[in-house]
């Protein structure tokens, strides 16, 4: 069972982006929240990202992780790259998130 850890709250532009084509869709503006659930052991754990549109319109978006023993993020699933805003909240988290820097999209 995972447990809530923390969360996050931020206004960003959103784009959409396709693993098939290198095609990037903005979406416009909106309210976020990332909520951060761990496992007691801190190896595994979900990102759910509640994003909230100006046009009144809500995705919720679940981010898998997985991490070493020394809370280093060794993979992640739901996304096909964190966002930096991820990147951040994770690492105040004291996790290292080298691994999904290397994907990192800097939009």
């Amino acid at each position: 069972m995972k447990k809530q850890v923390a969360t996050k709250q931020f206004k960003s532009e959103i784009f959409r982006e396709y693993s098939s084509t290198p095609k990037i869709e903005p979406l416009g503006k909106a309210d976020n929240e990332m909520v951060l659930y761990m496992s007691d052991d801190n190896q595994e754990g979900f990102i759910e990202w509640v994003i909230d549109y100006e046009d009144g319109g809500q995705d919720v978006v679940d981010i898998g992780l997985w991490f070493t023993p020394h809370k280093e993020l060794k993979d992640y699933d739901g996304v096909f790259s964190l966002c930096k805003q991820a990147i951040e909240f994770l690492e105040e988290q004291g996790f290292n998130c080298d691994y999904a820097k290397d994907n990192l999209n800097q939009i």
